[in-house]
């Protein structure tokens, strides 16, 4: 399909055909690029950097909380620490200790995971927010390792 197209040229009308479809896909490139900017920004801003990777707690234990995949690797003070939960099941692994006043305690605690079951809605937030509060639910060697941990303090 064309439609006439009339310029001028030195003083001269000149009619010429304009093809249709150049303009169409000129249109449809610039709404496939302003989509995809949206989309690149939209997933910027949100709480994830993709499905189930949260960058905060709080991100983490809502999706934990609703038995949906979610993972988190978080920097404390004393070590590195990956959280994994899916399908209502949680763990917990304590990835290095980096702390050079905890580096006794990293036979005992670094490589070892926990895992822990509970029903949806009924995520126990202080699995992340603290090594000993709640493990009696979990099993792993995390678990039986802070045991130990925690007579020897006694």
């Amino acid at each position: 399909m064309t439609r006439t197209h009339k310029t001028e040229v030195g003083g001269m009308e000149v009619y010429h055909d304009k093809p249709k479809h150049k303009m169409r896909w000129s249109l449809i490139l610039l709404g496939l690029f302003i989509i995809f900017v949206g989309c690149t920004i939209i997933g910027y801003i949100g709480g994830t950097v993709k499905q189930g990777t949260c960058r905060n707690e709080e991100c983490f234990i809502n999706l934990s909380n609703q038995c949906m995949k979610a993972d988190l690797l978080l920097d404390h003070g004393f070590g590195t620490i990956a959280y994994h939960s899916e399908n209502c099941m949680f763990q917990k692994s304590i990835i290095k200790i980096t702390d050079p006043d905890s580096q006794e305690l990293k036979p005992l605690l670094e490589g070892k995971t926990m895992n822990c079951t509970y029903e949806k809605g009924d995520f126990d937030e202080d699995w992340v927010y603290s090594m000993t509060a709640g493990i009696e639910k979990c099993d792993g060697e995390l678990v039986t390792n802070t045991a130990k941990l925690m007579i020897l303090v006694e």
